[in-house]
Parts: structure tokens; sequence; C-alpha cells
């Protein structure tokens, strides 16, 4: 299935060929699933206006390069992924 991408004035529609996006800075949803990605593309970080991004199918383990849509992203899909966590928990949970 290839890539997508909705124009945020309604059903305008670019088909990707790679992961060279700058024609879309003002799209809202990006839709990269089917992809075989291995991880996020710092290519996203120029399309400031994105709300909605679809990575959902590909090989992601982690995700990185999206901080700078924290104001803008409302939606994250990424099912099919397996996406692993470093975290370190400050406090040790009680026993039962």
């Amino acid at each position: 299935m290839p890539s997508r991408a909705s124009q945020s004035s309604g059903e305008s529609r670019a088909r990707l060929k790679s992961i060279a996006i700058l024609p879309l800075s003002l799209s809202s949803t990006l839709d990269l699933s089917f992809n075989l990605l291995r991880a996020v593309p710092e290519e996203l970080a120029r399309i400031p206006a994105l709300r909605t991004i679809y990575f959902v199918q590909n090989k992601i383990s982690h995700i990185d390069h999206l901080g700078h849509l924290g104001a803008t992203l409302q939606s994250l899909e990424l099912g099919g992924n397996r996406i692993r966590v470093n975290c370190v928990l400050s406090q040790r949970l009680p026993t039962p």
C-alpha cells in the first residue's frame, strides 16, 4: 500500500516515492503505513502542521524526531510495530 498525505484543504492527496516530504509542509495528516520504516523520519521536522501521523505495520522500534510536533500532534498511530520503551522506575512497587 503506497503512502499518502492528506492536505488540510480537503481531499488532495500526494503519493510519496521516498521520504522527500518538503512539498507537504501544509499537510495535517501523513500516512506512512506499510513502508518497512525502522525509525521515524527526521524529515518530519519540516512539516510543522502535522496533526495525525500513521506508522501502522512498519518496523519501528523507538520513537524520535517528534518533539517539535508537541503543539500540533493529536494522533499518532503505531499499531503493528514493536516499540521498545527505555524507562527507569524511581520507586519500587510494593509487593502484595
